[in-house]
């Protein structure tokens, strides 16, 4: 599971934003707090876009992503890091 969030959070660049444009930071495997969240979004992604998902699921899986971005972005902000560098402890 690890190494498929990886992969996601990393696709593009090396340094990610959540939807409300705060940085992912690099470390956020070091902080359990944004290990659930992006673990949950992983897993209800693949199951709302899979083979056999409901008509309407990549459309709840949506509205579940916009009520979760507000908790990625607080659990962001409280990490303290930054692009550069990891401020130590896990959340």
């Amino acid at each position: 599971m690890i190494n498929a969030l990886t992969r996601t959070a990393s696709s593009n660049s090396t340094t990610q934003r959540d939807a409300t444009g705060r940085l992912v930071p690099p470390c956020w495997r070091q902080h359990q707090e944004l290990v659930e969240e992006l673990s949950a979004l992983h897993l209800a992604w693949e199951g709302s876009f899979g083979l056999t998902a409901a008509h309407d699921a990549p459309l709840l899986w949506h509205e579940r992503f916009a009520k979760a971005r507000a908790r990625i972005g607080d659990g962001v902000a409280r990490t303290g890091c930054r692009p550069g560098g990891h401020r130590g402890g896990r959340l």
